[in-house]
């Protein structure tokens, strides 16, 4: 003998109306839940990928610095070097002009052969 009564019907019904509204809530707060874990795991991954890249800069910046270090050694050599030639070629018109007058001067003279001996 279990008879709705149209109180109980009008509650059952308005208790299933609040329901329905409370889980659509919930499907919202889930659907939020979940976009905000996928822009965690996106953002995540950038953080990932830029301390990836942090690390071969870092890798890169010591082998340059330790390249340029054991290029500084060099720095002293080569420096004589340039200035060496800068005197070579400051002096090189004095040489050449200096050279020219020694060959004409000796072209001069000439060897006799003595054909009396």
């Amino acid at each position: 003998m279990s008879r709705k009564t149209p109180k109980a019907s009008a509650d059952l019904a308005e208790a299933m109306d609040t329901l329905q509204a409370k889980q659509a809530e919930r499907q919202a707060v889930l659907d939020n839940l979940q976009m905000l874990q996928n822009e965690l795991q996106d953002t995540e991954d950038k953080k990932e990928a830029l301390e990836q890249q942090v690390a071969d800069r870092a890798t890169k910046l010591d082998r340059a610095s330790r390249l340029t270090g054991g290029l500084g050694g060099e720095k002293t050599p080569w420096t004589q070097f340039v200035a060496d030639l800068r005197v070579q070629y400051e002096n090189a018109l004095g040489a050449i002009l200096l050279s020219s007058g020694v060959i004409a001067y000796l072209g001069v003279f000439t060897q006799t052969v003595d054909n009396a001996a």
